[in-house]
């Protein structure tokens, strides 16, 4: 996911009740401050639990500076089986359910 680092500041990564569902492990976030880079490897131990919508990951940013608009583009989706030998890539940008919360 890349964001823009003058306006926002990321801070944690969560588990959503899908992945949670899924048998997902807390996610290890490699983050780029600098450059306004996250990347959040998941890995879904029971993925035929996944019978339902929901979140996936909740993020959360601290806003630096008021701005009218900002962007959040996870630029690219990648699915690995778990033996490894499978592989998806799903091209990006991927939409995203944002909520603001004070």
């Amino acid at each position: 996911m890349r964001f823009d680092p003058a306006v926002l500041r990321f801070d944690r990564a969560a588990l959503g009740a899908l992945a949670v569902s899924a048998g997902a492990s807390e996610p290890a976030s490699k983050v780029d401050a600098l450059h306004g880079r996250v990347e959040l490897p998941l890995a879904f131990v029971k993925p035929e639990a996944v019978t339902h919508g929901g979140a996936v990951v909740e993020l959360t940013f601290t806003v630096h500076t008021g701005r009218a608009t900002t962007q959040l583009i996870a630029a690219q989706t990648e699915a690995v089986a778990g033996d490894g030998a499978g592989r998806l890539m799903l091209p990006g940008p991927r939409s995203l359910s944002l909520r603001i919360v004070r």
